[in-house]
């Protein structure tokens, strides 16, 4: 089994950043990492099972009012079994 991990920048009209940030956490497996509300910029971080579920939670994002724009910037998949390996192994 794969997890798919990726960066969206949402761009949003800036009166709608808290109640984009309040939906994007109800989403689930997607979480808001960084914020300019000066700008109206979100970065968020998605995990999905497929690439497939990644673009509809994109597509979910793009469908909430006051969001101009969502962009992938940033794609990983890696087989959840590897990404449970230790980094390294201890040495005594």
């Amino acid at each position: 089994m794969m997890l798919h991990i990726s960066s969206v920048i949402v761009q949003v009209v800036n009166s709608a950043l808290p109640v984009v940030s309040n939906y994007i956490s109800l989403l689930g497996n997607a979480s808001v990492s960084a914020s300019d509300p000066l700008q109206g910029k979100l970065i968020v971080v998605l995990e999905a099972a497929t690439l497939r579920d990644t673009e509809a939670k994109i597509d979910a994002l793009k469908s909430i009012e006051g969001v101009i724009s969502a962009t992938m910037v940033y794609h990983h998949n890696e087989s959840i079994v590897e990404l449970n390996q230790p980094l390294y192994e201890k040495t005594l």
